[in-house]
């Protein structure tokens, strides 16, 4: 290093904010920020109520779900584990019941 570079790191012990720059321990929201707080309250409020509104219109009838399709024997129903595009009927076999004899 020369000796200009050491005695300006000498001479500034630490850095100092940019003129003008406020104090950050005096700076707050103030008036505009309450407002648009205010501001976004009050629409959420009426968002809610619009949406509560909106659901209280739509009709819902729950139709119980049947676990087999009326009139269809469970045989007729295909298996969760029938074969596959690709697989064999060795691979389904063995998924089926590996201990089993046929």
């Amino acid at each position: 290093m020369n000796q200009f570079t050491v005695l300006l790191l000498a001479a500034s012990s630490s850095p100092s904010p940019a003129p003008g720059t406020p104090d950050p321990d005096t700076v707050n929201a103030g008036w505009w920020g309450f407002l648009g707080l205010l501001f976004l309250c009050i629409a959420v409020f009426f968002l809610w109520k619009s949406m509560n509104s909106q659901l209280k219109r739509v009709s819902f009838d729950e139709v119980p779900v049947d676990p087999e399709p009326a009139g269809v024997e469970p045989s007729d129903m295909p298996r969760a584990d029938a074969e596959a595009p690709g697989a064999t009927s060795s691979d389904v076999a063995a998924v089926d019941e590996p201990t089993a004899e046929r």
